[in-house]
């Protein structure tokens, strides 16, 4: 019968039609939808302050990230205007280099809840642990982390909490989400004003009375992490470059990410620490060599 219509049509041959009728729909049910709940909900992580949960959950065969309120902090009213300025700072960003908020809804079981894009990765943090970052890779990821904050700086956003544990670097391709942004604070907002952010990446200057968060403090953060990267794949010039951003003196670092000039993924060197530990290395190999080629050529005269 599709052959008979087919050949029986005066369609033009640019027209996009059925090629059989649409009633001829078989035994599918049209009045059945999958559901737009949330199922498969699964606990990820609990912040180490105990205020934020994170889950995976699936609606409409797609994998989320749910972000919320533990249960204790679920009706404080300070906690609740921090997950909702997470929220309204996170939606309005939209970059290749961070995570994406999708919305905010109210979920059964887990109260107000920011819906987040799910990425498969891995954090910075566990990619250097693991071995997972060479020289190459690392100043790429150093390269992109640098383009989303350049963003979310030029929208008067600092994220204040800079850190290999809030960089994700993907399975498929090494690219690279900036995430979480519950410290996170914009020119827009006048509450939840005071300094945040993670010991030994948190600008001195923030540590003072009537500290105020920028992107030079953001910029320092950023330094710690590059120092991070640096010292995992003894890139020397990252290190530099973690040295001009990690002045302690927020007058000594560039004014914006604009003004850091990021070295070139091409012509990487192991700096001259990594070579020498090499050639170090070498040597004990050599030696251990020779010394046992010795015990060996010892033991054979002794017991000839």
């Amino acid at each position: 019968m599709a052959e008979d219509s087919l050949k029986n049509s005066t369609m033009n041959s640019d027209t996009s039609v059925f090629i059989t009728s649409p009633e001829g729909g078989g035994d599918v049910n049209f009045n059945q939808f999958p559901s737009d709940r949330f199922c498969n909900i699964t606990p990820l992580y609990v912040s180490a302050s105990g205020v934020m949960r994170i889950l995976t959950a699936v609606r409409y065969g797609k994998r989320y990230i749910l972000k919320c309120l533990t249960e204790r902090y679920s009706k404080d009213p300070v906690y609740r205007a921090i997950l909702r300025k997470e929220f309204e700072i996170g939606i309005a960003l939209d970059h290749p280099y961070i995570r994406r908020t999708i919305g905010f809804e109210n979920v059964e079981g887990l109260g107000d809840t920011i819906i987040l894009e799910y990425i498969d990765g891995e954090t910075l943090e566990c990619a250097l642990k693991n071995g997972h970052v060479n020289g190459s890779n690392a100043r790429t990821v150093a390269k992109k982390l640098a383009q989303a904050l350049d963003y979310i700086h030029k929208l008067q956003v600092v994220h204040r909490d800079i850190k290999p544990s809030n960089v994700l670097i993907t399975y498929a391709g090494d690219n690279v989400k900036l995430i979480d942004f519950s410290l996170s604070d914009s020119d827009s907002f006048v509450i939840i004003k005071n300094p945040a952010g993670t010991q030994n990446y948190m600008a001195p200057e923030l540590l003072a009375d009537a500290a105020q968060a920028s992107p030079k403090t953001d910029i320092y953060s950023f330094g710690k992490t590059l120092l991070d990267l640096s010292l995992s794949t003894h890139d020397g010039k990252l290190k530099n470059l973690a040295r001009i951003c990690a002045q302690e003196d927020p007058d000594r670092r560039p004014a914006s990410i604009s003004e850091i000039e990021m070295p070139s993924q091409k012509g990487y060197k192991p700096d001259a620490e990594k070579r020498v530990m090499d050639s170090k290395s070498l040597t004990y190999v050599l030696t251990g060599v020779i010394v046992i080629l010795v015990a060996l050529i010892s033991y054979k005269l002794f017991n000839l």
